[in-house]
Order: structure tokens, then sequence, then C-alpha cells
């Protein structure tokens, strides 16, 4: 069935094209079968029709392993958020100024940055048994519904989106209201 959603790409703001992938199975969550389609002028790929809210909570149960990583697996999360650190930092241009991390999970970009001596770190994440990873940490923790996020008008000078945009609903939406929590100067750094 064709969708009656307009899609438009959060990236370049232009219509996606006509379907390139359907009926792929979901095999880490068993949510069914998804279609995929196209932005024609930059490439990025886009479920279709979006996945319900419903949907979203199925896949992201309290146990994700992303945020529930032990052993090697946190041991290559460190590696990531360091290599990631680097990769931002030339775009965090003070160190004493509020960075947001929108899906943080258990922070560990968050504490790299600490570490790096960027002192005013906050993150959001869904799930609020995350907190005991903040805790001994300057970082601010606060699990909330993503979705609904809205932040305070002109402040942070920085909102990190690390493997984090592919997950909303309507990520066209949220940068819109990253972009008005910003400071002047301030930057939307997204990793997918």
């Amino acid at each position: 069935p064709k969708s009656a959603i307009r899609l438009i790409c959060p990236a370049c703001q232009k219509e996606l094209g006509p379907h390139i992938h359907r009926g792929v199975l979901d095999y880490e969550h068993g949510l069914g079968q998804a279609s995929f389609r196209a932005c024609l002028s930059c490439g990025l790929l886009a479920q279709d029709p979006p996945p319900t809210a419903q949907d979203l909570k199925r896949a992201y149960p309290a146990d994700y392993r992303p945020h529930a990583g032990a052993g090697l697996m946190r041991r290559l999360s460190a590696l990531s958020a360091a290599r990631t650190a680097r990769a931002l930092a030339p775009w965090l241009t003070s160190k004493e100024r509020p960075i947001l991390e929108l899906g943080c999970g258990p922070g560990q970009l968050l504490r790299e940055l600490a570490s790096r001596g960027f002192s005013r770190l906050e993150g959001i994440d869904q799930n609020p048994e995350l907190a005991d990873n903040f805790s001994g940490s300057t970082i601010r923790f606060e699990a909330r519904d993503l979705e609904g996020w809205t932040g305070p008008r002109g402040f942070y000078a920085a909102i990190l989106l690390v493997h984090a945009l592919e997950h909303f609903r309507e990520p066209e939406e949220l940068l819109a209201r990253c972009l008005d929590a910003l400071c002047e100067g301030g930057v939307v750094l997204i990793a997918t």
C-alpha cells in the first residue's frame, strides 16, 4: 500500500523519492516489515510509513543493548565515544557553555567530553534506569520522552544528536526545536 504521508527529508527539506526497499524484515525487535524511501537530493533513507510511537517504545525497551552494555561492549563504546569527542571538539567552541546530548544513553560521550574539560554538560534519554550512570558526575541527566522535548530558548552552545536523530518520528520538528534552543553562534551536531 502507498503511504498517505508526504515525507520531507530532515536533512535538506526536499521530498523523498519512491520506495527503494519494500518489506524489509525486522529481525532485531520483531516489529514486522518496513519499507524505505530515499531522498533524491541527499540520499537520506527514511522509513515509510514512519513507525508509530507505540512501535518505537517496543523497539527500545529498558534493556536496549547500547544502553545496557557491559564488558567488551562497554569498552568499545568508550573507544567510540573518545573518537566521536575528537571529531566534535573543533565545533565545540567553549568548554564553559552548556552542551546537551539528546538520546545520550549511559553517557559515554558526555563523560568523554567532561574528561576533556567541558564543564556544563547535560544529557536527556527516555530511560530513567540510566540515571545511575551519572551518579557521582557533574553531568546533569534527565529521563523524559524525547519526542516532545523543547529546550530553553537561546540557551545551548551545542546540541548533540549522536546516533539519535534516526530514532525520532518527526526529525524535522526536533531539528527546529533544537535550533530554537541554541544561543547565538550555537551548533547542532548530528552523527548517524
